[in-house]
C-alpha cells in the first residue's frame, strides 16, 4: 500500500509526465556507465546491456566511497572519473589478452575462432526486441498501477529508514557506504551497504528533484520494468540458443 506525501508544502502534487525526468536519469545512471565499461571489455551489446545494470551500480558505489575519501561532493563526477578509469582499464587488459592469444595462435599455427554470422538471427532479434518492449511495457503499467501516485511512499515498516537514508546522502552531499551515520548520531560511523540509496540520490540530483518518495519509486519502477526485463530476456536468449557460449 502506499500513502501520499508533499515534499512542496502547499504546492501541486507530482504529475506522471513531472515523473519522466527522475524515471529517464535513473535509466541512465543505471545502464550508461556499465554498458561503456562493458563494451570496452569487448563484449557484445546484447550481453553488455543486460549486465550494465550490476556494473553500474558497482561503479556507482565505488564513486561514492572514492569521493568521500578526497572530500568530493556527491555528483556525477565522481562516477564518469571512475567510469573512464573502469573503462580504459578493461579496454587495456582486453588489448594485452588479445595479443597473448593471437601470439599463442601463431606459435601453434592455430588460427583464431572468428565470430560466425547467420542471416537467420536477423528476425530472432526482431521479435526478442519485441517481446522485451512488450515487457518493459506490461510490468511498467502494472508498477504504475500499484504506485498510485509518483510522489507516494510505500507503508512498509522499513521504508522510513531509507527514504531518510536518501534524504541524509542529499543533505550532507555524502553517499560513502563506509561512513554512513544517519542513526549513530555522535557515535562512531558504521558500514551499511548504500548502493540502492546512492542511485536514487544521484538520479535525484541529476534530475534536479528533491522528492525522494518520487525517486524510490523511480528506481523500482526502472528495476522491475527494465532492468528485470533486460536480465530475464538474455537468460531466455541463451535458453533458446544453439551456442553454448556468450
Amino acid at each position: 500500500m502506499c500513502a501520499g506525501i508533499d515534499d512542496n508544502a502547499g504546492g501541486k502534487p507530482l504529475t506522471w509526465l513531472g515523473f519522466v525526468p527522475l524515471v529517464a536519469a535513473t535509466i541512465g545512471l543505471l545502464l550508461v556507465p556499465g554498458v561503456i565499461v562493458a563494451l570496452c571489455a569487448g563484449l557484445p551489446a546484447r550481453i553488455a546491456l543486460p549486465i550494465a545494470p550490476g556494473v553500474s551500480t558497482a561503479i556507482i558505489v565505488v564513486a561514492a566511497i572514492a569521493a568521500d575519501a578526497v572530500g568530493m561532493g556527491w555528483n556525477l563526477w565522481p562516477v564518469a572519473i571512475i567510469t573512464i578509469v573502469c573503462a580504459a582499464g578493461c579496454w587495456w587488459m582486453r588489448r594485452i589478452v588479445s595479443r597473448v592469444v593471437d601470439a599463442g595462435a601463431i606459435a601453434s599455427r592455430v588460427p583464431r575462432r572468428q565470430a560466425s554470422s547467420s542471416t537467420r538471427t536477423t528476425p530472432r532479434r526482431g521479435w526478442w526486441l519485441a517481446g522485451g518492449l512488450l515487457g518493459v511495457f506490461l510490468t511498467g503499467w502494472h508498477m504504475i498501477a500499484q504506485i498510485g501516485r509518483p510522489d507516494n511512499f510505500a507503508q512498509s515498516f522499513d521504508n522510513m529508514f531509507h527514504l531518510n537514508a536518501v534524504r541524509w546522502i542529499l543533505d550532507h552531499s555524502n553517499g560513502s557506504s563506509l561512513t554512513m551515520s544517519m542513526t549513530r548520531g555522535d557515535g562512531p560511523t558504521s558500514f551499511y551497504p548504500l548502493a540502492w540509496h546512492d542511485v536514487i540520490s544521484l538520479a535525484l540530483k541529476t534530475a534536479n528533484s528533491a522528492d525522494v518518495a518520487a525517486g524510490t519509486n523511480a528506481m523500482v519502477l526502472v528495476i522491475s520494468s527494465v532492468v528485470w526485463v533486460l536480465g530475464g530476456g538474455v537468460i531466455a536468449s541463451k535458453q533458446h540458443s544453439r551456442s553454448a557460449g556468450v
